[in-house]
Order: structure tokens, then sequence, then C-alpha cells
């Protein structure tokens, strides 16, 4: 399984030679990242022009969606932000997932759960039940997880999507890494400040260089 993190243009080169650093979020220390996996979307994302600028490439996966959205409703950043690509290292499990679940798809979500005693050490037995009840009077609620391996991540991404889960902000679906990621672990770097063409052209055999195709 692959993932995605976000960084400004300017922290290229600085990953390039020692990985990802760990940052402070909303959500305390850590490698903030995302699932690269392929999703619904429940908004139209098709060009068009936002604040007078043209948004040209609508999303084909989670993570572009989750970048695009990030880039079109976040000021945070004064510069254009990049995709680093990576593969999680083996000392990077256990993570802390932070999931958006609506009530129909929370309760897909913990049925899944229920078929092995394995899946439910996700969550305490406080918060399964906490969800129950909510997702029962049709609430939803963002559950945070602890994950420790590829597999069962994939399995609960599996049941999410199985159950109609679909990524409607950028942070419905987060991953917190309590490790930093060395540099051996990143496949690719993705530039989201140019168009399509750009992408084709500037496209070069390295597997570091920033103009990589699109995820």
């Amino acid at each position: 399984m692959k993932f995605v993190h976000l960084t400004p243009r300017k922290n290229i080169a600085l990953i390039k030679r020692n990985g990802i650093r760990r940052g402070t979020g909303r959500r305390g220390k850590g490698v903030y990242a995302m699932p690269l996996i392929m999703l619904s979307r429940d908004i139209d994302l098709r060009p068009r022009e936002i604040d007078g600028k043209e948004i040209v490439s609508a999303p084909i996966s989670a993570s572009r969606f989750w970048t695009r959205l990030f880039s079109i409703n976040s000021q945070r950043w004064g510069t254009k932000a990049a995709a680093i690509v990576f593969s999680m290292p083996e000392h990077g499990w256990p993570v802390r997932l932070y999931i958006g679940l609506p009530s129909d798809v929370g309760i897909g979500v913990l049925d899944w759960m229920k078929k092995d005693p394995g899946r439910l050490r996700l969550v305490s037995e406080d918060d399964f039940y906490k969800c129950k009840e909510a997702f029962a009077k049709g609430w939803g609620a963002e559950v945070e997880m602890k994950v420790d391996s590829a597999r069962l991540l994939g399995g609960l991404l599996h049941a999410y999507r199985a159950s109609g889960g679909s990524a409607v902000c950028f942070d419905d679906i987060e991953l917190v890494i309590d490790t930093p990621i060395p540099s051996s672990c990143i496949e690719r770097i993705v530039p989201l400040y140019q168009r399509n063409k750009e992408f084709r052209v500037k496209r070069a055999g390295n597997r570091f260089n920033e103009h990589d195709g699109p995820i």
C-alpha cells in the first residue's frame, strides 16, 4: 500500500535528502498522510474557474481529490504544494487513522469489525458502542483508530468503500504516523502546481524528480 503526504514546494529538496520529518498539526505531532486509494467523489470537480484560477484536472484518486480540495479551501501555505508518494517503513506501524463515517457507512464498517475479534482492537470498546449508538440514530461520527498493519488498513478501507464511503472533505480520511519516513521509502514526488501538459513534457527518469507524472 502506498501513501501520500503534502508539503510546500520549498521542502522538496530537504525531503529528498532526509525523508519526511514529523510535524505538528491539529492531531498532534507526526507525519500527516493519506492512503493512495481510489474513492468516489461527492462533488463536481470538473475543470472550472475558482477565484479566477482555472482548475485543470479532475481528481482521479483519493490523493488527488484530497490535494485538490486542500488547494481550493486552505490559505495555510503561501506556496504551491507537492505530493510525496511513499511506502510505509516496517517500523512505521501502528498508525493513527482518523476517518469520517456517515451513519450508513459507519454501520457497514462496524459490521465488518464484528466479524473478526482482531478488527475490534481498532477502537476501544467504549468508542465502539458510542459509535454504534450514534449510527443507529442516523448521526455521523469521526472515529480515531489505531491500525497496526497494512493488511488491516486495507481491509478497513475496503469495508469503507463497500459500505458506500466517499470523499467529501480533504480530511475525511487522514493518517498520522508517529515516526519519520526515511528517504529510501519515497517512491515519487508529484508537483500539484503544473498542468497535465507540463507533467508530460517535463517528466524525467529520476524517481525523485519533482516533474514526475500525475498520481
